[in-house]
Order: structure tokens, then sequence, then C-alpha cells
């Protein structure tokens, strides 16, 4: 019975061996891509549509060869809509400087892209009605020689809203005898606030987001120090941080062979990319370190 199962698994063997794969090489046709984020906080809209690249074997002198440049774009509400021209040196569609009037907290946005290849591409928005508030950022020394510091910024959402959250934050130290050159920078960058269950929804309405840092040497403890933060709060739509948070999961990802794919979010009828909306609110708060 053995020797059965051998000749078996010999015969199988060879037969897979001699047999061609019917493997489907990948799709490799270009689509149009289109990325396009609107606030009614920000003075402009502005829209890039361009084609799918190649991953590999395409520099940023190329990429120009893959925009769109004579498509129709389109904004509209239930009440108005704009048309965008396209900006030959920027490579994007852009819109007059009316738009603050244009784009309503709570409003909903279709975009429409006419091309003659593609046909008519579209997608919808709605931009959030509330904004992040930062009540305030608090520091508390680490250890006697204040030499290390902790940063707090306590940060509240808005009552019944799902809250998909993005920050940008920078902080600086200053000596009060020059207000123009920082002693140092101790935090800068942006993240999405990670206090947050599945679809975006907050555990809680209000948090702190804190950071544990190195601020400055014994020796200049005898100067008149302030602290300066200031903080960028996002508040935006379901599709404006899926898409960015699969980027950052692709970034994350970027370098390791064994990493699992990352599909990038899109919501375009007919394309790749997003439409998406959001608000945001600028926060800066001053301290005094004794």
């Amino acid at each position: 019975m053995h020797t059965q199962i051998l000749y078996l698994l010999i015969i199988l063997s060879l037969y897979s061996c001699t047999k061609e794969a019917d493997i489907d090489p990948p799709d490799t046709q270009k689509k149009p891509v289109i990325t396009c984020f609107i606030s009614p906080d920000e003075p402009q809209i502005s829209v890039r549509i361009g084609l799918s690249i190649p991953r590999f074997g395409v520099d940023s002198t190329q990429q120009k060869k893959y925009l769109i440049k004579d498509a129709r774009v389109e904004i509209k509400s239930i009440k108005r809509s704009i048309l965008l021209s396209y900006d030959a040196s920027n490579g994007i569609y852009t819109a007059s400087d009316d738009t603050l009037e244009f784009l309503r907290p709570g409003f909903i946005y279709t975009l429409s892209v006419q091309t003659s290849n593609y046909g008519i591409l579209t997608a919808t928005t709605q931009i959030p009605t509330q904004t992040m508030m930062c009540d305030s950022v608090s520091t508390k020394s680490i250890n006697a020689r204040d030499s290390y510091l902790s940063i707090n910024a306590y940060i509240r959402g808005p009552e019944r809203e799902y809250n998909r959250m993005a920050m940008v934050f920078n902080a600086q130290v200053f000596d009060l005898n020059n207000l123009n050159s920082p002693l140092d920078t101790l935090l800068i960058g942006n993240t999405f606030i990670n206090y947050l269950e599945e679809e975006g929804l907050l555990k809680q309405k209000s948090f702190r987001v804190s950071n544990d840092i190195y601020i400055f040497k014994n020796d200049t403890l005898n100067q008149n120090l302030f602290l300066k933060c200031e903080l960028a709060l996002m508040q935006s739509d379901t599709a404006f941080y899926a898409y960015h948070k699969s980027l950052q999961l692709g970034l994350d990802n970027n370098g390791n062979p064994f990493a699992d794919p990352v599909m990038i979010y899109s919501n375009i009828n007919g394309a790749l990319g997003c439409f998406g909306s959001y608000r945001l609110r600028y926060f800066t708060f001053r301290k005094y370190l004794k």
C-alpha cells in the first residue's frame, strides 16, 4: 500500500512539472488617478489628475507625461457648481479664490471629471460640520533637574460624530531675549490620532496626546525660556481618513519584502484616487519654563 502511494506521488510530481502553468500576466493598463481634498477652512481647491505609472523605471522628470491636461473638471453642490482650469506650471486643476463662499460645512459635493479616453469619473464627499478642539497644552518636569519635559495636549472631539483625525504639531523652546531664533525644536511632524475604534469612532471624547522628550542641557537652566506649541487639527470625512491611513500603512511596510501588500483606498467611480473633505483649526500655546 505504501509503495502504491509513493508511485502515485512520483507520477503526480512529474505531471505537474511538465504541465504548463496557467498564469495570467498582471494588468498593466494605465488607469486615471484623481486626488482632491476640499475644506471651507482652506483658500483654494486643487485637483490632480494623472495616469497610473509603473512602480519602477519612472523618475520625477518623467512623471509630467502621465498627467491628464485636457479634462473638464467640475465640483457641484445642491446650489451651484464651479469649473476648474488647468495650471500648467504646477500640473493641477485649480479654482478661483471665491471658493470659501462655495464650500460649506455639512454640504455634499460631487466631483465630476470628463475625459476624452476614460469617460466621466465621479465621486462625492460631505464636509464635516464641526472641528476638533484643543483645550490646553501642559508641561511637567520628569526629574528634579528639569532636563526632561512631558508635553500633553488635551484634545476634545465633536459630540455625536465619528472622529477621524490627523494632527500636525510643532514645539519649540525660545529664549526670552531672542524670540526670532528657537533654541531647540522638540517636536515636529504629523500623525493620525490613534485613540480610535473601528470605523474611526473615538473611544472617548476627551483625551490627551503626550510625549516625553529631552528638552535642554543643565547649563541652560539659568536662562529665561518659554515653550511655544503649535497644533493643526484635522477633522475629516471617511474617505480622507481611509485614503491617508492606507498610504501611511504602505509607507510603513516599504522596504519589507515579507510585508503583506496594502490596498490603497479609492472612492472614485471609474478611476483610482480619492475625493475627500476635512475641517481644519490651528492652535498656538505659549508656556514659560522656570
